[in-house]
Order: structure tokens, then C-alpha cells, then sequence
């Protein structure tokens, strides 16, 4: 569930520092965030492959209760299902399907009620289509994950003064491609960020993460709904 952007490489434009010793305050003009590869909404690719309906849920308790005033209307519903990491079911919405809000609160108090409890694991979800007919079926769907992005409140190319050595200076200039990833939570917080691919050199990699924890991001989702969600980016030596 990433999603990968692509960045400079070497995220400065580094000034003379001439024969300066000791801490001096370079200028450092690092492309952020370049390159957004747009709208990267697509199938969650979790799970890998669809389940069984019967492992989802209960079709014959859903037929009951379904049935129960006010019941369902022959047609069809779409039902976004989020599984927590306990396996309960922590989201339950209707996509599509009958307009009236007490039906549609109805078929999502049935479909609740039905649903089988899953094995622990990370928050995922399924799309349950629901047919009412001569009797009720229901198949499954995958879920439409979006990532979380940065947003962007001003131009890709920021200014920042912050002091280096000499020693920084040497590892900046021979610094490599880099990768690292945010946790945004539902609010387009960072609440955690890490290096998964070191660029060789502590500064910049320092410098990337910072400031990626000062960015400001719409949250990652799942069926609509804000999820917790991991953000990768990775750089492009030009």
C-alpha cells in the first residue's frame, strides 16, 4: 500500500565553501516532492486474491435479515466492508444501491450482523455486491485504495539555511539514491518516518526526512473512507 514519487537525488545546490573550517551556513535549495505522479488511486492490493464469499460472510443469516421490514427492494447494493487489525469489522458503508437512508441504514445493520470475523492482520477491506432478487446473492469486489499525497501549498523548489560542516559537505556531493517512507495518519499527519534506502549520506538523509514531517498530506483511503497509510518516496539522481 505505497506509493512512490520521484525527487532529486541530491536534494541541494551546494554554494563555495571555499576554505572555511569549523560550522558554516550554507545554502541549500532541495527540490522536494518533484515529479507527483498525479491521481494514483487503484484495486487495494490487499488481499492479493478474493476470498470466498463464505469467508466474508454469511449469505443465509444475510437472506434473513434482509428480509425483515424494511427490507431490501429488488436491486442491487454496493457495500464497502473495512476489516481492523483485530479482524472485527470496523466500517461498514453503502456505496450504492437504494436511496431511501432507512434502507440503506438497514442493509448495512444486515450486512454488519452477517459478516465473519478474520484473522488479525493490517486494516484492509472487501466490496460486497449484493443482489436482491428472487433471493439474496452476493459477490465480492476489491476495495479502491488511494495513498496518501503530499499537498502542495507552494512551489516544488524550497529555500532552507541550515549549517553544515565540511564533512557533510563531502558526503552531500557523493551522495547517492535514497528511499524513505512517512506514516500519514487520517488527519495528514506524519507520524512516523524512516530511511528504507540510505543515501549514503546522514545530512541529506536527514534533510529529506525533516522535510517530509513538515508536509502537509491528504490522508491515504480506502473506499472514501481516511485510513492510516504508508507513503514511500524515492529518489532520481539526474
Amino acid at each position: 500500500m505505497a506509493r512512490t514519487l520521484m525527487c532529486s537525488g541530491v536534494l541541494a545546490v551546494l554554494l563555495a565553501c571555499g576554505g572555511a573550517r569549523g560550522r558554516s551556513q550554507q545554502a541549500i535549495y532541495p527540490t522536494i516532492l518533484s515529479n507527483l505522479d498525479g491521481d494514483a488511486c487503484r484495486v487495494a492490493s490487499y488481499p492479493p486474491q478474493l476470498p470466498v464469499v463464505a469467508r466474508i460472510i454469511d449469505s443465509a443469516k444475510l437472506s434473513q435479515l434482509v428480509a425483515r421490514p424494511p427490507g431490501m427492494p429488488t436491486g442491487e447494493a454496493v457495500v464497502a466492508v473495512r476489516f481492523g487489525p483485530d479482524g472485527e469489522p470496523e466500517r461498514v458503508a453503502a456505496l450504492a444501491g437504494p436511496q431511501d437512508s432507512i434502507v440503506r441504514r438497514g442493509i448495512e445493520s444486515a450486512v454488519r450482523s452477517a459478516l465473519v470475523v478474520q484473522a488479525p492482520a493490517p486494516v484492509w477491506g472487501v466490496r460486497l455486491r449484493v443482489i436482491s432478487a428472487n433471493r439474496i446473492t452476493v459477490s465480492l469486489e476489491p476495495s479502491q485504495y488511494c495513498p496518501p499525497a503530499p499537498i502542495r501549498t507552494g512551489p516544488a523548489l524550497a529555500v532552507a539555511q541550515t549549517p553544515m560542516t565540511l564533512s557533510d559537505l563531502a558526503e552531500l556531493r557523493s551522495a547517492g539514491p535514497f528511499r524513505f517512507r512517512v506514516l500519514v495518519n487520517t488527519s495528514g499527519r506524519v507520524v512516523r518516518a524512516e530511511m528504507t534506502q540510505t543515501s549514503g549520506s546522514s545530512f541529506q538523509d536527514r534533510f529529506a526526512l525533516d522535510n517530509a514531517r513538515k508536509m502537509t498530506y491528504a490522508p491515504g483511503r480506502l473506499d472514501g473512507d481516511p485510513i492510516v497509510a504508508w507513503l514511500e518516496v524515492s529518489s532520481l539522481r539526474q
